[in-house]
């Protein structure tokens, strides 16, 4: 039982340990934000909720650097005193500390000036006077404008000085869609506002046959025409359109966030198509002319059996050319029913395997190659891609 006590607490302390780092880094990449863009206010004020939730010497050392950047800036000599504390502090808990030289060198350098402005109670910020309260917006993506409140949009990240309580925030940036948040910020402290952007998805058009098949990175999308445009992610996909009996086509797509293309997809009739095609044809007409072959015995047969009627029904004697004849008729007769069957055959065996090509002759969507046009250097290149 007190095993099973121990690894609860053991497994809570390390969630809280994890969650305490997470807000301490937070704080800490708001603090360099704000420095970087010379706001030594805020990032004083960020880099102590940062050391707040995570003690930490480099952070320490971060707020020296920025006390005593913000002393050479607002001439205010409780930054310079406080500056030499903290770089004093950074020695003294990071004895071995990647930043001690550079420690060393300011301590020489602001321990006489502060000597000589003999600082005094006046001139010294007292640690309890009031802290103003500042509100700070980061934005994931570059060149994002963020309003605050009923104020003029400006670029991301915000820093502002605010009064406490609730504030309006909105972020804007092309090709994303609108942000809008509330947020409060706390007496005497930063509040630091992550916002991350959704992206606007590409628009891409297809005309296509109707009836022909589009896919979109190997996902059907439906049916030619299709009811609405394909909105796709950011970056590479393929489109594909097949069709039977025709050749099918495939186009990679460098899709752009909130940008429009079209695809044309002209299909063109396969090989197989077209030999389906005119095996049926040939074998109609080759059905065609083996019925009029097969008439044409039909009809030699006809004066066969009227000759062979005045021989056998009405014992007429023949005279030598109505023997020739009939002979003739039962030759032609004989010879029109082999050639008929022959091209009912062929037109049968024809028209079999026209029908098989014809049935047989669907696409397969991802064997076609993609085509994609590169410019560059004075000259067009044309690329060609298998899945």
């Amino acid at each position: 039982m007190i095993a099973i006590v121990l690894s609860t607490l053991l497994v809570a302390q390390a969630g809280a340990d994890v969650s305490r780092r997470a807000e301490a880094r937070r704080y800490f990449d708001a603090g360099e934000r704000a420095f970087a863009q010379t706001k030594y206010g805020a990032a004083i004020a960020a880099f102590e909720q940062a050391q707040a939730a995570l003690p930490n010497p480099a952070v320490v050392f971060s707020l020296a650097q920025a006390h005593r950047l913000r002393y050479f800036a607002d001439l205010d000599g409780a930054d310079l005193v406080r500056a030499e504390e903290l770089y004093r502090r950074y020695l003294a808990e990071a004895p071995t500390g990647g930043r001690r030289k550079h420690a060393v060198e300011h301590l020489a350098t602001i321990t006489p000036m502060i000597e000589r402005l003999r600082l005094s109670s006046t001139s010294t910020r007292s640690a309890s006077s009031k802290r103003p309260t500042r509100l700070m917006v980061q934005v994931d993506v570059g060149a994002a404008q963020v309003a605050l409140d009923d104020h003029p949009a400006t670029s991301a990240p915000l820093i502002e000085e605010v009064a406490p309580g609730r504030h309006a925030i909105r972020v804007t940036a092309d090709g994303y869609f609108p942000a809008e948040l509330t947020r409060t910020a706390a007496e005497g402290t930063i509040a630091v506002v992550d916002v991350e952007l959704r992206p606007r998805p590409g628009v891409v058009t297809v005309a296509a046959p109707d009836g022909a098949d589009v896919f979109v990175d190997g996902t059907p999308q439906g049916e030619a025409p299709l009811g609405r445009p394909l909105e796709l992610a950011e970056g590479p996909h393929r489109v594909e359109v097949v069709e039977a009996g025709r050749r099918p086509f495939a186009r990679r797509l460098d899709v752009t966030r909130g940008g429009t293309l079209h695809v044309d997809a002209n299909l063109e009739a396969t090989t197989q198509r077209h030999v389906a095609l005119w095996m049926l044809g040939g074998a109609g007409a080759l059905a065609v002319a083996g019925g009029v072959v097969a008439l044409i015995g039909v009809d030699a047969g006809a004066d066969a059996d009227e000759t062979a009627t005045k021989l056998f029904d009405e014992e007429m004697a023949l005279t030598a050319d109505e023997i020739r004849a009939y002979q003739s008729d039962k030759r032609r007769q004989g010879r029109a029913r082999v050639v008929a069957a022959s091209m009912l055959s062929v037109a049968a065996a024809g028209a079999v395997t026209g029908l098989v090509l014809y049935l047989l002759d669907e696409p397969t969507p991802g064997i076609a190659p993609a085509v994609a046009f590169e410019e560059g250097g004075g000259r067009l290149g044309v690329t060609l891609s298998w899945p």
